[in-house]
């Protein structure tokens, strides 16, 4: 028996930041076999649109081999609120700890994306290769047998099959059936960035504003501008890439945007700049000088699912979006993706038979689907908060992260 029959063979369908991370962090387990299968060619890049990570995610990425330079982050303390005429309504700042820097970091996903993809290629005689498949169509799975189908025609068995194909997986309603389409949540964000002097010239008659993109030694304020009174209109505004460039995501009800009815869950969906501008009525005047800089203007309506009943099914396992897509007001979607391949590899760590697979995803879906569907639900709240009481507490306020060994402990005692 060849040493690549002699493992245990993972397909990882998806190479977005949930199944690059799985992929990376197997590499220190030398009894698997991993391949992630990509729809998309290699050459393509990720939107631009900027997130923060969390001391959770932080956590992760660390274990993973990757640091706040590796992804141009920008050290963040926290956030604050202002109401439409710029004045600050609340601070929520995150625990500093006494020997280090705040970990929570804002980034972008095609820097994050192509540092895991770095971790991937590093060249390692201690970690296990993985090989990442581009332009590979995964249309459907057989779950009890772990058989993954391509758009040409071919099939191959594997071991396991960790489903990492996003909000519109393909792999969720394999493992739940009767669960429905992705729920609009009634807010539809524009989402672009610019270079930071171009922001600054933009502000150049309210000098007030230019206190948002003002570093210190604990870190920037990310800064969120809401209508209130129940208005869902909203600003979201930080620097990343090295404090190079400047972060928007612009809240707005559905009912804004004209022919609202072609409004879709597509990072790459273009977006109006009259619906926009006609949004920002009220607001700060620098906002719309900066919108007109904006030469992409990109349109996407807020989606997520209800809470799964069930991650897996047989050799098959759901991570991310594809099993708790979440709207972004506490900004988990990447950090829970993060928390899954964390925990997930640590229990694979210990399976050295693929006939114990099927019980190890069933332990990992009591412990781990609860904390996450949770954090589903507590996001969605979190966009009333901002919105109709102006606090941003709402954002920090996410139950702190055990790692899963622990969780188990502390059910079994």
């Amino acid at each position: 028996m060849s040493p690549s029959e002699s493992k245990i063979h993972v397909a990882v369908v998806g190479a977005g930041i949930g199944g690059l991370a799985i992929a990376v962090a197997l590499r220190r387990c030398p009894q698997y076999a991993v391949t992630v299968y990509e729809r998309r060619a290699a050459h393509l890049q990720e939107p631009s649109a900027g997130f923060g990570i969390r001391d959770h995610g932080v956590t992760v990425l660390q274990k993973l081999g990757i640091h706040r330079k590796d992804v141009k982050g920008v050290m963040a303390a926290g956030y604050r609120t202002f109401n439409m005429k710029g004045k600050e309504t609340s601070v929520a700042l995150m625990p500093k700890p006494a020997d280090g820097e705040v970990p929570l970091w804002l980034l972008v996903r095609q820097d994050l994306r192509e540092a895991l993809l770095r971790r991937l290629a590093v060249v390692d005689e201690t970690l296990a290769p993985i090989e990442v498949v581009f332009d590979a169509n995964v249309t459907t799975v057989e779950p009890e047998i772990g058989a993954i189908h391509f758009a040409d025609g071919t099939c191959r068995r594997t071991d396991l099959v960790i489903g990492a194909d996003g909000i519109h997986s393909r792999t969720r309603p394999i493992i739940v059936s009767d669960h429905p389409e992705p729920i609009p949540s009634g807010v539809s964000l524009f989402r672009f960035d610019l270079p930071i002097e171009t922001v600054k010239v933009a502000m150049a008659k309210d000098h007030e504003a230019l206190v948002i993109l003002r570093d210190s030694p604990e870190g920037v304020l990310g800064s969120i501008f809401t209508a209130g009174n129940g208005d869902l209109r909203h600003i979201v505004v930080y620097p990343c890439r090295d404090f190079t460039q400047v972060n928007f995501a612009i809240g707005i009800p559905d009912s804004f945007v004209h022919n609202s009815g072609t409004l879709s869950h597509s990072w790459t969906a273009n977006g109006s700049t009259d619906d926009l501008l006609r949004a920002l009525q009220g607001f700060p005047y620098w906002l719309t000088e900066v919108v007109c800089h904006a030469s992409s203007l990109k349109l996407f309506q807020v989606r997520d699912v209800k809470p799964l009943q069930s991650y897996f099914k047989g050799k098959t396992v759901v991570i991310g979006d594809a099993a708790h897509a979440m709207v972004p007001y506490q900004g988990q979607g990447a950090n829970q993706a993060l928390e899954d391949a964390d925990g997930l590899c640590d229990l694979l760590a210990d399976v050295d038979d693929p006939s114990h697979i099927p019980e190890m995803l069933r332990l990992w879906d009591s412990v781990r689907r609860p904390r996450a569907s949770a954090i589903q639900e507590q996001s969605r709240d979190s966009l009333l908060r901002i919105t109709t009481r102006g606090t941003c507490q709402s954002i920090l306020d996410v139950e702190a992260h055990l790692p899963i060994k622990e969780v188990l402990k502390q059910s079994a005692s």
